[in-house]
């Protein structure tokens, strides 16, 4: 068991993990805003979106290319959300489907990021997507037949996908539940 705090901060959530032991996640500083960071053999590197007032960090495969998302003004109603992915220091955002929310959780070491994304936060219906060949690459859109919702949260090497979705035959006391799915990329 390793402990991951970043020194100073009032909140650490490692979020994704590499096969080199690499770990990305975003922390809270003392002054309330939120940060995305690279743990690396105990050393920590905050990684920032470029202009944004808050970043978290997702996930990180092995060639170091990470996934997250970042917001740019934290008082818009509804609020703005961007995905990104970074590789060697250049960003590029990812919003397959052009809604103002977005969030890529998983990508692996195929170029291929997963996630979900909001159109309407008031709504709360999801879009679960795959992005082939990176950021700016085909969409899948991800759908679990009769569901109102689908996200996907992870991806592995083999395209083998891992989300939840909506049971539209939920109760009254359980609409939005999620139910887990696990499925493969078409």
């Amino acid at each position: 068991l390793t402990r991951i705090d970043v020194p100073g901060a009032a909140y650490t959530q490692p979020a994704g993990v590499n096969n080199l032991g690499q770990v990305v996640g975003e922390y809270q500083d003392g002054d309330g805003r939120y940060h995305g960071f690279l743990w690396q053999r105990g050393r920590f590197t905050t990684i920032d979106a470029p202009g944004a007032a808050a970043t978290g960090l997702a996930a990180i495969n092995d060639r170091g290319q990470i996934t997250g998302f970042r917001a740019d003004d934290l008082t818009a109603q509804p609020p703005v959300i961007r995905g990104f992915v970074l590789d060697k220091g250049r960003s590029t955002t990812v919003d397959p489907f052009g809604a103002p929310i977005t969030f890529p959780f998983g990508l692996n070491n195929r170029d291929q990021v997963v996630g979900f994304t909001l159109a309407d936060p008031a709504v709360a219906v999801f879009r679960g997507f795959v992005l082939d060949k990176g950021a700016n690459g085909p969409v899948t859109e991800i759908r679990v037949p009769g569901a109102t919702s689908n996200g996907v949260s992870a991806i592995n090497d083999l395209g083998q996908l891992v989300g939840s979705y909506g049971n539209p035959n939920a109760t009254s006391g359980q609409q939005g539940a999620g139910q887990p799915a696990v499925g493969a990329t078409p």
